[in-house]
């Protein structure tokens, strides 16, 4: 996937006319108060795909972190999403049937959260009857980190080894030729 970044030109030139917001009349100061706006231009569609999950459908691409419902696992633990309704960022989308029965969408989960609170309150009136309680949804934050039409994971990512002092052979050879002390 080749990207490029580009700062919009309008604010970049100052070049905002009545847009600008406040009723600024100056586009210095609002570009001083946002910084940059910057806009992603793309030389080739990116991948994206549509999965339903937790009664829901989502749209996804490569590196999206999305929030669903409680999946099982710890953080670090690889999912994938089963059933692809449509895929995206070839020449046209595969809709429907067009959709290879194989494809799948891998991630990795982040965390295990909950929601936001939910209250919910009852009252029966005249009688003095109240009742408020509370409800907050588990969920799992989970990053997409891959998509394939043919179901077949990506290669997982290794990780470079720590910075450490190298072996010398001298140790190396005493490591070996040391007694292991095995205690169950």
């Amino acid at each position: 996937m080749t990207a490029r970044l580009a700062v919009d030109k309008d604010v970049a030139l100052g070049n905002l006319g009545h847009r600008a917001p406040w009723g600024l009349s100056g586009a210095r100061s609002y570009c001083c108060s946002i910084a940059w706006r910057v806009t992603r231009l793309t030389t080739e569609p990116l991948m994206f795909a549509v999965i339903r999950t937790g009664g829901k459908q989502l749209r996804v691409a490569p590196n999206d972190r999305i929030v669903v419902e409680r999946l099982h696992g710890d953080p670090g633990t690889a999912v994938s999403f089963g059933p692809v309704l449509m895929l995206g960022g070839g020449s046209e989308p595969l809709v429907g049937r067009a959709v290879p029965a194989t494809a799948r969408v891998f991630g990795e989960i982040i965390a295990q959260d909950k929601g936001e609170k939910v209250l919910i309150f009852k009252k029966k009136r005249r009688k003095n009857h109240r009742r408020l309680r509370g409800h907050r949804q588990p969920q799992t934050v989970v990053r997409v980190t891959a998509i394939s039409p043919s179901g077949e994971a990506a290669p997982a990512e290794t990780p470079a080894a720590a910075p450490g002092p190298a072996p010398t052979p001298d140790t190396a050879a005493a490591d070996a030729a040391a007694p292991r002390n095995e205690e169950d």
